[in-house]
């Protein structure tokens, strides 16, 4: 039996082009980016065993982002989500983002930090501490070559602030669009 390896959805990036994300929010995100800006504060974590897990992503974010000040992560992904990702009454962002501001990861191997076990992708891994093997959701090439986590398809994206001029056009999950920077 052959295996077919799917195309994956790996891209490079220059770091300073904007990237184009998609993020489902509460409509009242759209109002208070009207006022400002809009900052996760942890309420939607809605489970408490993703306590450590956001933690550690927010560790990865002081980490690897320049200009992190230590705000919960804003959740938001490469493609546009299925209509059954995106809860009933939210809407669907579509943003342009500096990729500065921006921590990519595989959202297949996101669930080793969220399930509390190990990331492995090399041989080495095996040899070290569950925690550090999680780094690996970063490896998004090193992942895509992986016979066990590849190809990658989902590509998520974390980072602390969402400003209005960073929206292209929000729409409901049925589609219809509510707001659009063109319009404006």
């Amino acid at each position: 039996m052959v295996k077919v390896r799917k195309a994956s959805v790996v891209v490079c990036r220059s770091g300073r082009d904007p990237i184009t994300l998609w993020t489902a929010q509460n409509p009242k995100v759209l109002q208070l980016l009207k006022r400002g800006k809009f900052r996760a504060d942890g309420r939607r974590v809605y489970h408490w065993t993703f306590r450590k897990p956001y933690q550690w992503m927010k560790a990865q974010m002081q980490k690897r982002l320049v200009a992190y000040r230590g705000g919960f992560p804003i959740w938001a992904f490469r493609r546009y989500p299925l209509k059954k990702w995106v809860p009933k009454g939210d809407y669907v962002f579509k943003i342009r983002i500096s990729q500065s501001r921006v921590l990519l990861s595989d959202f297949s191997s996101w669930h080793a930090v969220l399930n509390d076990f190990e990331c492995v992708l090399h041989r080495a891994d095996r040899h070290r501490l569950k925690e550090e093997t999680w780094e690996n959701i970063f490896d998004l090439e090193g992942l895509d070559r992986s016979a066990d986590w590849g190809p990658v398809r989902d590509i998520q994206a974390v980072f602390e602030e969402l400003f209005l001029d960073d929206v292209v056009e929000v729409r409901t999950r049925d589609g219809e669009v509510v707001y659009s920077r063109i319009a404006v």
